[in-house]
């Protein structure tokens, strides 16, 4: 079987033995997004699931707003993303005064100044407060004791915001199940302890692709 896998900003193309092909994996269906800066606007709007962020922003003060970006490590457009959900914050009255986008690096470096130029884009950097998450600062906030026994420790910025947006890709993952969603918190903003910790649950019994529960 011939396949392709990315590699960097470039591809790389494989050939493997049809012996060694167990099954190929491929989406239930779908089609690609035209204009990705309507669609969030629309998503924004109307979400396939929960209330729209405007009810959400209506219902309680959004004094601060901690938006969650991957690394430079992750593929999301977060540049094509970050520009509706601020003008649509800005609509509801939340200015970019408000907001800083916490980059997660995880237990990853800090991302340089050009680095988070090319993830937020042009349009958006310089315009909001932007901090790289750190593992191992002492200012990490204690959320409390996770069902598997681990402390929960997270960003600062995070856990004092009165609302918490974030961005990221859905992919299979081989031990949380799915990437993207809840683990822009863990490991995504998480301590260092906590993220080793949680890693060390790659190998229980019946974690695996697609798994979110158990």
């Amino acid at each position: 079987m011939k396949t392709k896998m990315k590699s960097g900003k470039e591809e790389i193309f494989l050939s493997i033995p049809d012996k060694n092909v167990i099954a190929v994996l491929e989406p239930s269906g779908g089609s690609p997004v035209g204009d990705l800066g309507e669609e969030v606007r629309r998503l924004l709007a109307a979400p396939t699931a929960g209330p729209s962020l405007e009810e959400i922003v209506l219902k309680g003060p959004a004094r601060s707003v901690a938006v969650i970006v991957n690394d430079m490590t992750r593929s999301t457009p977060t540049a094509s993303m970050l520009p509706p959900l601020l003008e649509e914050l800005e609509r509801l009255g939340v200015g970019r005064e408000k907001v800083t986008v916490v980059v997660a690096t995880g237990t990853h470096r800090p991302m340089t100044d050009d680095e988070i130029r090319v993830v937020l884009g042009d349009a958006v950097f310089g315009t909001v407060k932007v901090e790289n998450h750190d593992c191992d600062s002492p200012d990490l906030v204690d959320m409390g004791t996770l069902s598997t026994g681990n402390r929960l420790l997270i960003n600062k910025t995070v856990a004092e915001a009165d609302l918490r947006i974030a961005i990221g890709e859905v992919l299979l993952h081989y031990y949380a199940g799915f990437a993207g969603g809840r683990k822009s918190i863990l490991p995504g903003v998480a301590g260092r302890e906590t993220v080793m910790n949680n890693h060390k649950m790659m190998t229980a019994p019946g974690v695996g692709i697609g798994v979110v529960d158990g």
